[in-house]
């Protein structure tokens, strides 16, 4: 309470946003429609209980049911009936379309719930009422005669009960209808109604009852006229009391112990279920029959029914027990239908999985009386990519017999027994040995041969296991121990039966001793856990790796030849909570939070809290403590967190070592794990350097990583992921592998040639021999030299700087003395007092040696790193260590958006320059082409013979061509093809005298991935010898090309489409001939003879794998563009100028006219300079009427008069040519649930304009969620993130469903007027993203509205505020907007440009003048205010805003019914959008955090004055 003298608080009232109305309002109607689904569910069960049961009960239930449902359905349409109430003026007629919607299905529900209840039901009990009156007056009819008196008393009792029964019911049934009626007239007063309707009802059934209670109780009356009045009485007693003693007893039991009746004692009673009925009994004498099926047991009454007399034998009210289990029954019932609905496992292909997936699959889907049309789309959805392909043909077949077709494929490709055999067969003979003391191993195999042995019994050839070689096969699976049992009970059992024993035996023998080995007290394992201490670890980890969860960590584990003690309770953390941060999961010694503070920080705790400094537990102090807890850094007795309190000391250094724990955060891999040994945490460095490493056949794509120096390998290996990201592939082969462990394990790897490392602080490059790739390298991040290892020694301070900082870079290289020159020492510093020594290499330095003697106290770990190559295998021993890879970058090329890079044009840089000024001087005509020279960056360079290299690399592709015929065919082909037509020419006796200007080119095949048919020549330009390549000396000039994104909207402008080709496009410009002896190499005159000796051949052409023949080839079209646009006009020379990328033309024109015009004067102008277009495509069949056949695409081979036209793909999108728009067709190869593989299916989707980018953003984010928890990139996929990412894949395929029209207005639209760009921005906690509309209108005043571009990103893993995550989806927005402008071709339209976001507080930052922002927001307001106006930003709706889409993804269904492609429904009012001032409603608050607080110092000045008098 406020006091007297304060006013009284106001009291804030909460005015729900317009957001958050339609929220609820979306919701409830979501609720809505599943009560009216569940109520129609009722509706006909009732309608089908009317028609064809008997029974009142569960009809009766089933119409409570209905009213409930009914009454759900009020209550939601009430609350619906308010919200909408409060919907505002602007949504008016949106809430209007909503309350008749819903009106109608109300009044729907509520006319026929009326319908039933009043009419239907009525009438059908009535009906049973009559039918059971029929069957007792017959009963009565036969009954004995001599009883007359008592009949008589029956009858009144049966007369009286039925009377009263159908008084109540009539007054009940007039009461409902009545109030039926009231219903439908009042729903708001709906609550009101039920309530008098229940107490009316109530009422009248007490005034009935009270009425017949006044001509005396009917059990009353019964006792009178009966001679043995208390039978019944007693009788239910005797009942109760046996039914409280044993709930589960007998009929017998009760019987007998019921009281005795004389055999003529009958009683007459209505059947009728509010009262008790007594039949007649059966003498205590006479001999009972009875069984628990002849009992009847039901939800209201417990009824026990003699079926010899047909008779009921008592009927009474459950009692308070009984009535307890069947409310415990119905709440486990209620729980069991909480549970998920259970679904069918996806069928792989696994022939073992194939018969539980079949039953699977028919249990839950099948029988569940669905069409079969239905059924085959659920068997869509529930087989895997391998398994889909087999039956996808039967999906295309919209008949009820392609269900029952595939599903015969299904068991003839996968559960044919004899296919099932094989793969038990299979399994049991890939089984890897298990080891001696591997019991968990043997327990594995032990299960599985019991399921081979289940299988047996179906499978007839699995008997093939009862034979003695078999046996002998998975005896080599087991321990020689196993081995020497089972040959013991062999032989007994020979001597016994003369015959080897049966895998059955084998079987039960397996079983057993895998049962012995895994017992929990007597086996080897309980016995070794028990001698060891508790607080033993042999996983020797950092305590970084502690305190992460095993799923995370990434271990690098090394030769050890003893084991020591850690902490006891590393082991029993997870039961304990934190005494710091009070969470459960991890102890003291092992707190993130804990380990943060500094040491003496950590010991004040303890001492503050009365921690023993010895175990860190309470209660005693560490003089007294006998459980000293083991560092896992030193290994010495003292807690982990106090590690780093005592640095010894050293006396020949200047400085003290710095503990190791300061230091491992240096060494953090990619996966968040530390990767080194405990003792040697920092305490010892290699010849570890990091490198930039490229490929001669793209120099310019280098990555950072790290290389290891080995002086004893003869032979250089890459890490196949390094291998991956530089897109090589190479020669595979067959590495044969002895380690410490195996000998002479066979591995696959790929032989790579080319590869070019240098210093990651210089130019100069070294080219590496012939690597191998691996999978794994033995490096260990702890070993990198780091400038902190150098400055511990005096002698090393100097190269300190010198030393990069550890970076997340991989271990991508391990160089042997194969390459001399990258391991050559050029400078070294020397060891002083057993310390390390430095050597500098070409490649950096590194430092060699034990830095910190401190960390290797009591170390007993050795490497080996001994490798041997010889011609055939490779042959090395290496340690055994964790790969490691980064999901950094996969993080940043999702979050590329907040990198403060801009999308404006660069200037060129002095190459870029000097390249056009070389080719604009030198370009000429020759022989009706374009003559360019190579671009060097100097004069002519002088290089070195390289003959020999060449002869070296033909002979390698010689052998290839002698073993492949398939290659060599192709290879033929291709050079013949070249030599031909003259772009490759055979070098004249008299022009091989050019020494110092002489190159020769080494060159291979490759198959393009779309066209197997075809060899793709390339010649290796980046080739070294001697250190020197061709590509070196070749400048690679600007980038030319054309816009993707600008080609493809284009592309979308008019109704018809043109695409084509440039035949051969870098072959049709030729170079200087004074230049052309740069480009030789060798080749053969005549195949007959693979065993000659080549020739000497020159190209004279711009060869595809030279650095510059990109930029030549798109400067000599543009060049083309300029040269003849006087002759042919600007439409033809801005076609080839700005529609081509690269190679591929596409253009859309108004009219049929205009594309052949367009045609025809692309065609000739290119033919002036020996360019000739082909592959022709036109969604016009008129234009293609108009080209010549052979210039058309080999896909048009078809009578343009009757067939359709084909689909195909046109820069990476699918073009149905026919329908005029594009699809997606999705093919998901069988990728591993790894993040490698999530990764490469996302890349797998192909979306330059970002069409269906809101279904992407989920793949993405399901990515960004294993980045975040920094799992491996082969390590299995986590269950929840798999069962999504699984869901995800299945939605794609539904991607087919989706046609986007390629053109941006339809056919007949006519001429636009002028045109509208509306670009839409929105952000939310899973993403932020943008989409454009094009809005068109045309002189009849029609408006078309279509997607241009879209854009989802997901949100970045630092945490950002919505406010900034809108602001940045508006600054995309921006850049859109400068791409479209700039791309598409609306110059001469009447264009004005609108910006919508939902975002108040982003409004108001671009509508600021004032005040100032801090940085981020800054930059960004800036960038908008730079590129708009503050009048072009308007608010829009959340419900109406598209690009809510963008930030929170969906499904390729939710996305088609979306207004994602067409946009809100007022861009397509005929109406303009009219701009709107942005008010003062829309500027910042003064509190608003992203508000600069300028302070301001206000100074006072007084000023005194005296007066003096004289």
């Amino acid at each position: 309470m406020s006091s007297p003298g304060e006013e009284p608080r106001v009291t804030r009232h909460r005015k729900m946003t317009e957001k958050g109305l339609f929220w609820q309002l979306d919701t409830l109607q979501q609720n809505l429609k599943k009560a009216i689904s569940a109520w129609h569910s009722k509706h006909n069960k009732l309608s089908i209980l009317l028609s064809d049961s008997d029974d009142l009960a569960e009809i009766r239930a089933t119409r409570d049911s209905l009213v409930k449902c009914m009454s759900q359905i009020e209550d939601i349409y009430r609350h619906l009936s308010r919200l909408l109430s409060g919907v505002g003026s602007e949504h008016s007629q949106l809430a209007s379309e909503i309350g008749t919607d819903i009106s109608q299905k109300f009044e729907q529900c509520e006319t026929d719930t009326a319908t039933i209840l009043k009419k239907e039901i009525t009438k059908r009990i009535q009906c049973i009422d009559e039918v059971k009156s029929e069957r007792s007056s017959r009963r009565s009819s036969r009954s004995n005669r001599s009883v007359s008196e008592r009949s008589h008393v029956s009858s009144r009792i049966s007369n009286a009960s039925k009377l009263s029964e159908t008084a109540a019911r009539a007054a009940e049934l007039k009461t409902k209808l009545k109030y039926i009626e009231a219903e439908s007239k009042a729903k708001l007063e709906l609550d009101k109604i039920q309530t008098r309707r229940e107490l009316e009802t109530a009422e009248v059934k007490l005034e009935i009852l009270e009425g017949v209670s006044q001509g005396g109780s009917v059990l009353d009356d019964a006792k009178k006229y009966l001679p043995q009045a208390d039978i019944l009485t007693n009788f239910l007693k005797t009942v109760s009391a046996s039914h409280d003693q044993n709930k589960n007893s007998s009929v017998p039991n009760i019987l007998s112990s019921s009281v005795p009746f004389t055999s003529d004692t009958n009683v007459d009673y209505a059947i009728n279920q509010n009262q008790p009925v007594v039949a007649p009994f059966v003498s205590s004498s006479e001999k009972q029959v009875v069984s628990e099926r002849w009992i009847t047991y039901k939800p209201i009454l417990c009824m026990w029914i003699y079926r010899k007399t047909e008779m009921p034998i008592m009927s009474k009210t459950i009692s308070s027990d009984v009535v307890t289990d069947l409310a415990k029954s119905f709440a486990d019932q209620v729980n069991l239908n909480r549970l998920p609905p259970p679904e069918p496992p996806i069928f792989n292909g696994d022939p073992l999985k194939y018969a539980s997936w079949k039953v699977a699959f028919e249990t839950l889907i099948e029988r569940r009386n669905i069409p079969p049309l239905e059924q085959i789309h659920y068997l869509r959805r529930y087989v895997g990519d391998s398994v889909r392909e087999v039956i996808e043909n039967f999906f295309l077949i919209a008949t009820d017999d392609s269900y029952f077709d595939a599903k015969k494929l299904l068991d003839q490709r996968y559960g044919d027994p004899f296919i099932v055999g094989n793969a038990f067969r299979d399994r049991l003979e890939k089984w890897p040995k298990i080891a001696s003391r591997d019991s968990l191993g043997l327990r594995k195999f032990s299960d599985y041969i019991k399921q081979c042995l289940s299988a047996m019994k179906t499978i007839k050839n699995l008997n093939v296991l009862n034979d003695d070689r078999e046996n002998r096969k998975l005896l080599s699976k087991f321990p020689d121990w196993i081995v020497t049992r089972w040959g013991r009970i062999v032989a007994q059992h020979k001597s016994d039966h003369h015959t080897f024993p049966s895998f059955q035996t084998f079987s039960v023998f397996i079983e057993r001793e895998s049962t012995i080995a895994n017992d929990p007290v007597t086996s080897l394992n309980s016995l070794k856990t028990d001698s060891t201490p508790r607080n033993t670890d042999t996983n020797f980890r950092s305590v970084k790796n502690d305190r992460d969860t095993p799923r995370r960590n990434a271990f690098a584990t090394e030769t050890k030849s003893t084991s020591y003690d850690r902490t006891k309770e590393s082991n029993s953390g997870a039961n304990k909570n934190c005494l710091f941060c009070h969470k459960a999961g991890h102890i003291l010694d092992s707190c993130r939070n804990y380990l943060a503070k500094s040491v003496q920080e950590r010991k004040e705790f303890a001492k503050r809290t009365g921690l023993c400094f010895a175990c860190l537990g309470s209660g005693h102090l560490s003089k007294q403590c006998n459980k000293r807890a083991t560092c896992s850094i030193c290994t010495k007795r003292h807690p982990t967190a106090f590690h780093g309190d005592v640095v010894k000391q050293y006396p020949n250094n200047s400085k003290q070592p710095t503990p190791c724990n300061e230091e491992k955060e240096l060494y953090k891999s990619q996966t968040g794990a530390v990767l080194m040994s405990i003792t040697e945490s920092c305490g010892k460095s290699s010849m570890i350097v990091p490198v930039y490493l490229s490929h001669t056949d793209n120099q310019q794509h280098e990555i950072l990583v790290y290389a290891l120096l080995d002086t004893q390998s003869d032979t250089t290996f890459i890490l196949d992921n390094t291998r991956q990201t530089l897109g090589l592939s190479g020669t595979d082969v067959k590495l044969s592998l002895s380690t410490m462990h195996s000998q002479n394990s066979i591995v696959d790897s790929c032989k790579i040639d080319g590869l070019i490392v240098r210093a990651y602080d210089s130019d100069m490059k070294i080219t590496l021999p012939s690597t191998f790739a691996r999978d794994i390298l033995p490096a260990n991040r702890a070993h990198i030299p780091t400038g902190d290892m150098a400055r511990r020694w005096p002698q090393l301070e100097k190269i300190a700087s010198q030393l990069m900082p550890v970076s997340d870079c991989e271990f991508g290289l391990l160089i042997g003395y194969n390459c001399a020159r990258a391991l050559t020492p050029r400078e070294v510093i020397p060891t002083t007092d057993d310390g390390p020594y430095a050597q500098k290499t070409d490649l950096g330095w590194g430092i060699v040696g034990i830095v910190d003697p401190s960390c290797i106290d009591n170390a007993l770990t050795t490497h080996s790193h001994r490798m041997i190559a010889f011609e055939s295998h490779v042959l090395f021993t290496i340690r055994n260590c964790t790969k490691l890879v980064s999901p950094v970058e996969v993080a940043r090329m999702m979050e590329l958006d907040f990198s403060e890079r801009t999308h404006d044009k660069q200037s060129m840089s002095f190459d870029d320059k000097r390249f056009l000024n070389i080719l604009e001087s030198g370009i000429r005509v020759n022989d009706g082409h374009y003559e360019m020279p190579l671009t060097f960056k100097g004069s002519e360079p002088i290089l070195p013979n390289n003959k020999s290299q060449a002869i070296q690399r033909f002979n390698h592709l010689r052998k290839r061509l002698r073993n492949d015929a398939r290659y060599r065919n192709d290879y033929f082909k291709s050079m013949d093809d070249l030599i031909t037509k003259g772009f490759a020419e055979k070098v004249k006796p008299s022009q091989s005298d050019n020494e110092g200007h002489v190159w020769y080119i080494p060159h291979h095949g490759v198959y393009h991935p779309q066209k197997p048919e075809k060899v793709r020549v390339v010649f290796d330009c980046s080739s070294r010898y001697k250190g020197e390549s061709l590509n070196d000396y070749l400048l690679q000039g600007p980038d030319l090309t054309n816009s993707l994104v600008g080609v493809l909207c284009r592309f979308r402008q008019e109704p018809i489409a043109v695409v084509c080709d440039i035949e051969q496009m870098f072959l049709q410009f030729k170079v200087r001939t004074e230049h052309q002896d740069y480009l030789r190499f060798l080749w053969w005159d005549n195949y007959e003879d693979l065993s000659k000796e080549p020739c000497e051949y020159r190209m004279n052409v711009h060869l595809f794998g030279a650095a510059s023949s990109p930029g030549c080839a798109n400067f000599g079209l543009k060049q083309l563009a300029n040269d003849y646009e006087a002759d042919f006009g600007s439409e033809v020379s801005n076609f080839i100028r700005r529609d081509f990328y690269v190679d591929d033309g596409l253009k859309s024109v108004s009219n049929v006219t205009e594309a052949v015009n367009l045609i025809h004067g692309s065609v000739e102008m290119c033919n002036k300079r020996g360019l000739r277009l082909h592959k022709f495509l036109s969604n016009s069949k008129d234009v293609l009427a108009h080209i010549p056949e052979k210039d058309r695409a080999k896909e048009l081979n078809l009578n343009l008069s009757h067939d359709e036209l084909p689909t195909t793909k046109t820069l990476g999108i699918e073009w149905c040519i026919e329908l005029d728009v594009f699809q997606f067709r999705i093919t998901l190869n069988n990728k591993p649930p790894t993040r490698r593989g999530m990764l490469s299916t996302l890349s797998a989707v192909y979306d330059p304009l970002g069409i269906i980018s809101p279904i992407i953003l989920v793949g993405k984010q399901l990515l960004q969620d294993l980045c975040k928890d920094q799992t491996d990139w082969d390590t299995p996929l986590p269950e929840d993130i798999q069962n999504k990412w699984e869901r995800w894949k299945q939605d794609l395929i539904d991607l087919e469903l989706l046609k986007i029209n390629r053109c941006f207005k339809p056919v007949d639209f006519g001429e636009v007027k002028f045109i509208e760009f509306h670009h839409f921005s929105d952000a939310s906690s899973n993403g932020y993203g943008q989409c454009s509309y094009v809005r068109l209108f045309n002189f009849k005043q029609q408006v078309h509205c279509a997607l241009v571009i879209g854009k989802s990103r997901v949100v970045p893993l630092k945490p950002i505020t919505i406010p900034r995550l809108e602001l940045t989806a508006a600054v995309i927005s921006v850049k859109i907007s400068a791409i479209l402008r700039d791309e598409l071709e609306y110059s001469d339209k009447n264009v004005t440009e609108y910006f919508w976001t939902d975002s108040n507080v982003v409004l108001g930052y671009i509508a600021n003048d004032s005040r100032r922002f801090h940085v981020f927001v800054a930059n960004r307001v800036q960038q908008i205010r730079d590129n708009t106006e503050p009048f072009q930003w308007n608010y829009v709706s959340s419900a109406e805003n598209p690009a809510d889409i963008a930030s929170r993804g969906a499904t390729p269904i939710k996305l088609r019914e979306s207004k994602w492609f067409t946009g809100p429904d007022f861009l397509w009012n005929a109406e303009h959008v009219v701009r709107k001032e942005l008010s003062d409603t829309y500027k910042p608050l003064l509190n608003d955090p992203e508000v600069r607080k300028v302070k301001v110092n206000v100074y006072k000045y007084l000023f005194t004055s005296s007066c003096v008098h004289t």
